[in-house]
């Protein structure tokens, strides 16, 4: 799983994620997204969105943001499935030509990563039940939550728009797997990195360990931020080739993604997608992230990882 610092209450989340916490889903709106043709205008209606803002910046680009500034955007559950639902009917609209990726205006941070009291439940002990109890049920339970959330950031990737990261303030744990999905990773002088998994006992398992040394051309420096799991900061990123451009403040962020997203949703789309179809992920991703969901299927079962939330001091026993 991924690691983050901030929490909140529990919502529902869609049908298609297995895990689905109790309390109801905040009300919201629909959000419309436009679709603009040569012969008419309509309209495309996204679901109600709680974790997720959709602004529409002219007829081509869009601006999915973050929207959990409260708890530091972190990501819950129902976000998870927000994303992939989201990023999937955007894949689906012929008129979104540029995805501009943000956190948002009101939070102090891209994102605090995983949302830790949403998720509680899956960290507890096991209860006295035999699903509970029985560890390779448990295990199968991790493996289909672990595929879910990696197909849902595997989303953005693989959306056929480009995807414009503008990362501002704290980037921790599963927001590194997000933004490694981007096409292009943008970010303030503020910003500030961190694969935090092994600070609560787990280990990067959606996408950091398979995305970053292609994105970095670096193993060493990979296996060194996630091993040691220390601040990375934004000139850092900078300079090992994660973030490709770097501005003084969140609002100079802003207005450089936009004009690029809105530069490149005013290109020729055939030639702007054939871009990005030929620079996806290639196939040795989806096998590495296969591995990964069969290895922390079985590593999320440790108690290592009450022990590394509720424990000042920690001595772990060794692995056999």
């Amino acid at each position: 799983m991924t690691c983050g610092y901030y929490s909140t209450h529990p919502s529902c989340v869609e049908n298609t994620f297995t895990y689905q916490p109790t309390e109801n889903r905040e009300k919201q709106s629909s959000v419309l997204i436009q679709r603009i043709t040569p012969a008419k205008v309509t309209m495309v209606s996204l679901p109600a969105l709680s974790t997720l803002k959709i602004l529409q910046h002219g007829p081509y680009c869009v601006e999915v943001a973050l929207n959990r500034p409260k708890l530091l955007n972190a990501m819950s559950a129902l976000m998870f499935a927000e994303i992939h639902n989201v990023f999937s009917l955007l894949h689906e609209s012929p008129s979104v030509r540029s995805i501009l990726l943000t956190g948002g205006i009101d939070s102090r941070a891209f994102t605090s990563g995983l949302d830790l009291v949403d998720h509680a439940n899956i960290f507890s002990p096991p209860g006295r039940s035999t699903e509970e109890t029985d560890e390779a049920r448990r295990a199968f339970k991790f493996r289909r939550i672990l595929e879910n959330y990696q197909t849902s950031l595997s989303s953005i990737s693989s959306v056929r728009a480009p995807v414009i990261a503008a990362i501002h303030g704290a980037c921790i744990g599963g927001g590194v797997d997000l933004v490694a999905c981007a096409d292009i990773r943008l970010a303030s002088q503020d910003a500030m990195l961190k694969v935090a998994e092994n600070k609560i006992g787990l280990c990067p398992d959606l996408g950091t360990l398979q995305r970053l040394p292609r994105l970095t051309g670096s193993d060493s420096w990979v296996r060194e931020i996630c091993f040691t799991a220390r601040d990375i900061t934004a000139s850092e990123a900078h300079a090992r080739g994660l973030i490709s451009t770097l501005y003084p403040n969140l609002a100079s962020l802003r207005e450089g993604a936009l004009a690029m997203a809105l530069g490149i949703a005013a290109l020729s789309p055939v030639a702007v997608l054939g871009c990005k179809a030929n620079s996806r992920d290639n196939p040795n991703v989806s096998s590495a992230l296969a591995y990964q969901t069969a290895w922390s299927s079985g590593a999320l079962l440790t108690s290592d990882i009450a022990r590394s939330v509720t424990e000042k001091t920690h001595a772990f026993n060794d692995v056999p």
